[in-house]
């Protein structure tokens, strides 16, 4: 009947709009997280009043949160957020060391933002598999999933790896093994130095705040 042919043509409509909508919602993500990666580039890539740093990384840290929670708005401000972090750490930083450490823990920060945003539509290209990559970001790791910045490479995966180590002298293979216990003890001691500074910056916060409770004058106290 024409009711009937009516009410199909209206529900085909409402589909199409609705899957319209869906697909503009994911759009807008992918765009969210293509910001934040080419952020993450910037960063491994690579001057703002020192004294707003602890600013900055509270408000970061409050962005991240609600990017990852699912606000839209709050992703966005990640990529500048970000920069001027870093821009403050650049000139507040004590050594290289400290500035390469603030470099990727923000780093890694937003890679995990990234991943936490996958379910909506942002993705990283991983090349289990193997592959050609373009460069930019791809996610890699052995212990769990890394988010990596790189140049254009190529990608064997670890089955193609493997039989073309497969006829390997021994003592090149046990270099190998060396090299990647190596590469493990590095990352184990940078992540804790990483948090030996994050636990320093807490406890000097926490005396400054003693100090100097309204932030601009010293609290003294005089005995009696």
């Amino acid at each position: 009947t024409e009711a009937a042919t009516a009410a199909s043509a209206a529900a085909a409509s409402a589909a199409a709009a609705a899957a319209s909508q869906a697909q503009s919602l994911r759009d807008a993500w992918a765009s969210v997280g293509a910001a934040i990666a080419d952020e993450i580039k910037r960063i491994l890539g690579i001057a703002g009043d020192p004294q707003n740093l602890a600013s900055a990384q509270a408000q970061f840290a409050v962005s991240t949160a609600q990017a990852r929670a699912g606000d839209q708005d709050a992703a966005k401000l990640l990529p500048g957020l970000s920069r001027a972090l870093l821009d403050l750490a650049q000139a507040s930083a004590a050594s290289a060391t400290d500035m390469a450490i603030i470099r990727g823990r923000t780093a890694a920060s937003l890679s995990n933002t990234l991943q936490a945003l996958a379910p909506r539509g942002v993705t990283v290209p991983t090349f289990a598999h193997g592959g050609a990559h373009a460069g930019g970001l791809r996610l890699v790791g052995e212990g769990g999933p890394e988010i990596e910045s790189t140049g254009a490479a190529r990608i064997w995966s670890a089955k193609q790896t493997a039989g073309m180590l497969g006829g390997a002298a021994p003592e090149l293979l046990e270099e190998l093994r060396a090299l990647r216990a190596e590469v493990a003890a590095l990352r184990a001691e940078q992540r804790a130095a990483g948090e030996a500074v994050a636990t320093h910056t807490g406890k000097t916060a926490r005396i400054l705040d003693r100090l100097a409770p309204s932030g601009d004058s010293l609290t003294v106290k005089v005995a009696a």
